[in-house]
């Protein structure tokens, strides 16, 4: 086969052109590799260079598969396995693509090698530990970009060693150039394949391309150097095979699994013409058999024991027919009937599985492949009773074309080549190596979640069933090797069986198990899950090569998924490439039976892979898209948890989640719940599936119960009356009450502590001898700075670590802890148990319906060795760091104290380092009573006033819930106030107008809280309001309450009227005439006015009017009184004169005095006149005369006195014989 190299878009050609299929190919790859420019995770340059590493055309479903790798600087870059699958009308079925993105730059730091391919073995060497014993010389180099090299073995390794340079893609996606050489080791039972840094020399990766059945050693796989590229279309062999000579072979024949199941018979018809044309013993495609010993065309069985090279020879008949003993001893080794069964073995495989797509083409161990395309010259070296090991058997898969090995080992009194699983187990590392990634590329299994344990576990099982076999019918592997007897539990976890209960594994226990056999065994019992449903559907069909039972639809699909899947696939990869495979051979009739045993072990629709370099980065998931809809709603959950998303629980896959608080995910598996939304209550949750080819359109629903987080029985407002004697009511109320609805959690991270001592609650026991101890520690934790450690030491012990008493509250409690466990496997380890009657008896953690969520027991402990846990399921062995358990635990757990314990046996041999437990935590538990606090308000007891005063609470539980209260206490003032009043006097004003305020009338009102305010309902009083007044006063409280009282408020008008009078008035008359007095009001000469009386009536003149006076001075006086009786008077004099003589004119008041005026008793008269005084008369203002005085005797000057007339005004007329004067005088 030739190797092309796609450089540009120029192919560049060898000697001969290539087929129709082979243009077709490339354009359909370069069609693809566009595909990842436009998404941008290649350049055009990075998709314009690689290189086929193999191609063919699947016999089974005409599915053209080309395996490709990409190059830069004309080197293939390891770590860019792709391929690219077509339908025979150039349609691309699918494709994996992994090109480096800008490899040409990340490329130019190393564009050439700085050690030789020689110096590059030296490292390798010297890492491997090989003792080089011969010189290491150049036996072939090309020059090429990559320059091929063939090595000298160096006395290390059984065949020449190739060298060519090539790139590697690290883990930060560089590319690094390395040297990639392969070393079948003499010394020891490895054949690695090596990638040495091109200028440091540093060992950069290596892959052991021997897989080996044991538990201990790691079966993986890497590439090969050897270059491959498209196939040939030849033409295959048209001669007429005629009859050919099939032999005669005494075997522990097909489907019979060891010697425990059933005697050797003599076989004569087991050789397949199909896959074998010419005999078992053929190598050049003539009739007639080349060989008459063990070997042929597909294998070369051979002792390589104490009696290395030997073969049985069966003679010209070939007829290979040996005694056998099945007891192994030095004496009695059976060799002939060993290399017999494996030979027969070794050709059974190649005829069966060539009938089911491994052939020429896609890779398959031939010596001469007979023009049917692949590399021939790589038949199997079949090693029997193997000397370089014991209890174990392993494969080496190099490339198409180099020599794979088988080698079967010794154990005890057992011999291997008699365990038919184990060969066909062994031979299936060649399969699955060969056909994932293509027959050029042997690396594409060497990931944490690779699963060629898996494989070659189920193609044994497979080709060892009967029709007798059930479904669940425990199948151990390696129990005749093992001697364990014909019910022997096998070298695996758990036996191969569809029983959950016997074998629980599913796609998360890979996250603890081994790596490869524990990881390899999940998957093998997916595939076991698969063969037994379509074994259901189509029966069991004991026609291993042409059958149509549902063993060989199995057969058919994961043989053809090998090759459709990508290099170093995961589990959910695997189980895509044959849901593909399904497709491509029988259009899809099996997809629902396939989904359903993978759903069945969590690898169901929704389930997610992460990286196959990582065993512990994926999600199980159980949906299935078949089936009538089923659906089981979340656990109660509480209002404040948040948003819960990631939910599932409907089958099948592919429906429509609806409900309160539900937003579907769309993706036919998830949804979201947002108890917010939803609202505290119960709720129907509805899960409708469509119909399809694998379910029936239906629904279903559940019930999901959102609890209030924090539940609070808050007082309802108070209304009260106030107290008489206060302005307030004393109110009592009860405070309110927090209950939690929710559950909370429990932590326990032993940082709380000081080294070694336990937290308090928690104790250790040693049950079983002194040395295991739990203590806590400060190295090694899962959360710094503490963890709890128990030692593993090398006797029989028992020691366990017993939690405080905790309460559960749920029926979907969980534990969880970090768990980190480095024992001896399968021989110490530990487990864990609950007591919920104080210890008195305690189950294990799964008893009575509790389970494992995640990081579940990974193994059991062997009963052999005294450890004190006998077969009991454990987590032991090496969990590779701290993992997270997660228990469900039993819902019959609701309500009741549990405690947990650990419990670590060791057993009486082999110590380890021990495990560590951290982060404990259980969610489900009671909170503690709510605690709460009064933010505002008053106290209940306390007087509250009247009015509303707001009380206002806070209530926390111990899950950090914080609730709140607030409720009124309303005070009612129902209580009037005393109104007291008191009559009053008010006096008009000038205006006749008077205001009066309630203070003025109130007399002492009063109430529990105090006046308000008060009013009356008149206010403003005038002169029509004299007198008594009726007035209604008004007392108000703040609360509105009010009262009123009348009282009398009397109007008075006390203002006197406002008189005037005229001035003095002098009047003239004639000698011995008179002077009538007028009415001076009348006349408007003295005016007068009143605040009320209007006109004012009452009016008196002194003297009145019409008085008639002589001459003489009077005093004229005016009285006025109002409607009130109030008064004014006024006076003025009225002078009434003579027309004056000479001697009237000497008599004037100038000449006549009256001193001292006023007086209080004498009074003085002096005359300065010359005219006698005659006399004085005396009169009041009324014109009454009071007294008359003679004064003719009188010289210049007499006394009158006035001391007994009552003080006033007079009137004092002096009397000449012609003349007389009027004077007023004033007693005091």
């Amino acid at each position: 086969m030739k190797k092309i190299i796609f450089n540009g878009l120029m192919l560049v050609f060898g000697v001969c052109c290539f087929t129709m299929q082979a243009q077709f190919s490339k354009k359909i790859v370069e069609n693809e590799l566009l595909k990842l420019t436009k998404l941008n995770k290649a350049t055009v340059k990075d998709i314009s260079s690689w290189s086929v590493t193999s191609e063919h055309t699947s016999s089974t479903s005409r599915i053209h598969h080309v395996y490709l790798r990409q190059m830069v600087n004309g080197l293939e870059i390891l770590g860019t396995e792709s391929s690219v699958h077509s339908l025979p009308d150039n349609s691309v079925f699918q494709s994996h693509l992994q090109f480096v993105n800008n490899a040409q730059q990340k490329a130019s730091t190393t564009a050439s090698p700085s050690l030789t391919a020689i110096q590059a073995v030296q490292k390798a060497a010297l890492h491997l530990g090989y003792v080089i014993s011969e010189p290491l010389t150049v036996l072939q180099k090309k020059n090429t970009p990559s320059q091929e090299t063939r090595i000298s073995n160096g006395g290390i390794s059984i065949s020449d060693i190739p060298a060519r340079l090539m790139y590697h893609r690290s883990e930060k996606d560089n590319v690094i150039l390395v040297w990639d050489l392969s070393i079948e080791s003499i010394a020891k039972n490895e054949w690695y394949n090596v990638r040495v840094n091109a200028v440091s020399g540093e060992i950069v990766d290596k892959i052991n391309w021997t897989s080996s059945c044991n538990l201990s050693h790691s079966h993986e796989g890497e590439n090969s150097i050897t270059t491959s590229g498209f196939s040939e279309m030849v033409t295959p062999v048209s001669e007429e095979y005629g009859a050919i000579l099939t032999g005669s072979y005494r075997v522990i024949a097909m489907p019979t699994e060891s010697p425990y199941f059933g005697p050797r018979t003599l076989e004569t018809t087991a050789v397949n013409t199909t896959a074998s044309p010419f005999g078992w013993h053929d190598t050049d495609g003539v009739l007639g058999a080349e060989f008459t010993v063990t070997r042929g065309n597909n294998v070369n069985a051979y002792e390589d024991g104490n009696n290395s090279g030997f073969q049985p020879d069966g003679g010209p008949t070939l007829v290979f027919d040996f005694p056998f003993d099945p007891v192994y001893s030095v004496g009695n080794e059976s060799e002939s009937a060993a290399i017999t069964n494996l030979f027969y073995w070794n050709n059974l495989i190649h005829d069966l599985t060539y009938m089911y797509g491994f052939d020429e083409a896609s890779g398959n161990f031939q010596t001469n492949n007979y023009g049917n395309g692949g590399l021939g010259n790589d038949w199997v070296r079949a090693e029997a009773q193997d000397g370089s090991g014991t209890c174990n058997a392993n494969f080496s898969t190099p490339t198409d074309g180099n020599l794979p090995r088988m080698q079967m080992f010794i154990c005890n009194t057992q011999d291997g080549d008699f365990d038919n699983l184990v060969i066909v187990h062994e031979y299936g590392h060649g399969i699955s190596n060969r056909l994932t990634g293509g027959a050029g590329n042997s690396g594409c299994l060497g990931g944490q979640e690779q699963m060629g344990e898996g494989w070659s576990d189920w193609y044994g099982l497979l080709m060892t069933m009967d029709a007798s076999d059930t479904a669940t019918q425990s199948r151990g592997v390696g129990t005749y090797l093992f001697g364990q007897g014909p019910g022997g539990a096998g070298i695996r976890p758990f036996p191969y069986n569809t029983d959950m209960a016997i074998n629980p594994q599913t796609y998360d226990h890979i996250k603890t198990a081994a790596v490869p056999h524990g990881v390899g065994s999940v998957w093998s019992t997916m595939l076991w899950e698969m063969t037994w449903g379509l074994i259901d559907v189509y029966g069991f069909d004991s026609d291993f090569y042409n059958g149509t039972g549902g063993n060989n639809i199995a057969l058919a699909l994961v043989t053809e998924a090998l090759k459709l899947q990508p290099c170093s696939p995961g589990f959910v990869d695997g189980r895509d490439a044959i849901l593909a495979a399904d497709v491509a051979l029988y259009g899809g009739a099996n997809q629902c039976t396939i989904w359903d045993a993978f759903a069945k072990r969590g690898l169901g629709v929704s389930a997610i892979q992460g990286s196959s370099s990582s065993r512990s980065d994926g999600t199980e998931a159980f949906d299935t898209p078949s089936g009538v809809a089923a659906f089981t709603a979340p656990g109660d959950v509480c209002e404040s948890v948040g948003i819960l998303t990631n939910l599932g629980g409907g089958t099948p896959a592919g429906g429509l989640y609806s409900g309160p608080g539900v937003t579907d995910d769309g993706n036919g598996s998830t949804f979201t719940f947002d108890p917010a939304v939803a609202g505290v209550g119960m709720h129907t949750l509805t899960y409708e599936v469509f119909a399809s080819a694998c379910a029936t359109a239906s629904t279903a629903s559940d019930i999901i119960e959102v609890f209030e987080s924090l539940q609070v029985t808050c007082q309802a407002d108070i209304l009260v009356n106030a107290d008489t004697d206060t302005c307030g009511a004393v109110v009592t109320f009860t405070p309110p009450i927090g209950t939690s609805g929710c559950a909370a959690e429990y932590v326990e991270s032993f940082d709380g502590v000081t080294v070694p001592s336990l937290p308090a609650g928690w104790a250790f026991t040693q049950e079983v001898g002194s040395t295991i101890t739990w203590a806590t520690v400060n190295t090694g934790s899962s959360s710094s700075p503490n963890a709890v450690f128990a030692n593993d030491p090398s006797g029989a012990n028992l020691s366990s670590l017993v939690s405080s008493p905790i309460t559960i509250a749920s029926t979907s409690a969980q534990l969880l802890f970090k768990n980190n466990y480095q024992t001896e496997s399968g021989f110490d380890g530990m487990v864990l148990e609950y007591t919920v009657n104080g210890g008195a008896t305690w189950n294990d953690i799964l008893n009575s319906g509790g389970t494992f969520s995640s990081g579940g027991y990974n193994g059991s402990l062997s009963s052999c060795c005294s450890n004190p846990l006998p077969g009991r399921a454990a987590w032991t062995g090496n969990s590779g760091g701290y993992i997270e358990t997660v228990v469900n635990l039993n819902a019959a757990l609701d309500g009741q104290t549990v405690q947990f314990r650990w419990r670590m046996g060791s057993d009486s041999s082999v110590s380890g380092t021990g495990v560590w437990i951290d982060d404990v935590r259980v969610l489900g538990i009671f909170s503690p009573d709510p605690v709460t606090t009064q933010i505002a308000g008053l106290p209940s007891g306390s007087v509250f006033p009247v009015g509303t005063t707001t009380n206002s609470f806070e209530i926390e539980d111990g899950a950090g819930n914080i609730a709140t209260c607030t409720f009124d206490v309303t005070v009612m003032d129902n209580i009037n106030p005393v109104a007291v009043g008191q009559n009053i006097t008010v006096s008009l004003d000038a205006n006749g107008l008077v205001t009066i305020t309630p203070l003025e009338v109130d007399n002492g009102s009063s109430d529990n809280c105090g006046i308000e305010s008060m009013t009356l309902d008149i206010t403003n009083f005038t002169c029509a309001d004299l007198g008594p007044n009726t007035v209604t006063l008004t007392v108000f409280d703040a609360t509105g309450n009010n009262n009123a009282t009348q009282v009398t408020v009397t109007v008075e008008d006390n203002l006197a009227p406002i008189l005037t009078c005229p001035e003095n008035q002098t009047v003239q008359v004639a000698s011995g005439t008179t002077y009538t007095v007028p009415d001076y009001y009348a006349l408007g000469n003295a005016t007068a006015t009143d605040n009320c009386t209007d006109p004012l009536t009452d009016i008196v003149q002194n003297p009145i009017a019409g008085t008639v006076l002589s001459v003489g001075t009077y005093p004229i006086e005016i009285t006025v009184t109002d409607a009130s009786g109030n008064q004014a008077i006024c006076d003025f004099e009225l002078v009434v004169e003579e027309i004056l003589s000479v001697e009237d004119s000497a008599f004037t008041n100038q000449t006549i005095i009256l001193f001292p005026n006023p007086t209080s008793g004498e009074v003085k008269i002096v005359n300065n006149s010359n005219v006698e005084l005659i006399s004085a008369v005396i009169s009041d203002v009324n014109g009454r005369i009071i007294r008359v005085v003679d004064l003719s005797a009188m010289e210049n000057q007499s006394e009158i006195s006035l001391d007994d007339i009552a003080t006033g005004l007079y009137f004092v007329q002096i009397h000449a014989a012609n003349a007389s004067i009027v004077k007023r005088i004033v007693k005091k």
